[in-house]
C-alpha cells in the first residue's frame, strides 16, 4: 500500500502532487521588506525539490506590522517586483506549487532582528525617554471612543 504521504491532494481549486509542504521560515533578510538574492536561493532551492507545496516567509502588509525591519513585505511596488522575480524562477525551474503567508505583528512589532538582540525600535526622542512608539494594535482604547474587543 502506497503511503498516504505521497499522494496527491486537492485543497479547493489546488491539486498537490503530495502531501509535503515545506512551512513558512522566518528569514530576517529583507531589504526594506523587498526579497533579494538570498530569498531567489532560499526558496528557489525548496521549489526544486520533492515538496508539493513551498511556503513563502511571512509577508507583512504594511511596514510598521512588521516584526523586524529584516521582514518580508508586500506593502510597496518595489517589495511587489522583487518578490516576482522570486516567483517567476520558483516556477520556470521548480516543480512546487507556491504559497505565501501574509501577516501583522499586531503589538509585538517591530523590533530588531533576533540576531541583533531584538529589542523594540525606538526613535531618538522615545529612546531618549525610555519609551516605545506605539503605532500598533493596542488593548488600551483613546478615551472610550471604542470598546476594547
Amino acid at each position: 500500500m502506497a503511503s498516504v504521504l505521497f499522494s496527491p491532494i486537492t485543497l479547493r481549486g489546488l491539486t498537490l502532487p503530495n502531501r509535503i509542504v515545506v512551512s513558512p521560515m522566518c528569514q530576517y533578510n529583507s531589504n526594506n521588506g523587498s526579497a533579494n538574492e538570498w530569498h531567489l536561493m532560499h526558496l528557489g532551492s525548496f521549489s526544486l525539490g520533492c515538496a508539493g507545496l513551498v511556503m513563502c516567509e511571512m509577508t507583512n502588509v504594511t511596514a510598521i506590522g512588521r516584526i523586524s525591519p529584516k521582514c518580508a513585505g508586500m506593502y510597496s511596488d518595489d517589495n511587489e517586483a522583487a518578490l516576482k522575480r522570486v516567483h517567476d524562477f520558483c516556477r520556470t525551474y521548480g516543480v512546487a506549487k507556491l504559497g505565501v503567508q501574509l501577516a501583522h505583528a499586531g503589538r509585538k512589532g517591530p523590533t530588531t532582528p533576533p540576531a541583533a538582540g531584538g529589542k523594540p525600535i525606538l526613535t531618538k526622542k522615545r529612546r531618549a525617554a525610555g519609551r516605545r512608539r506605539r503605532r500598533r494594535p493596542s488593548l488600551t482604547t483613546p478615551a472610550g471612543r471604542c470598546r476594547t474587543p
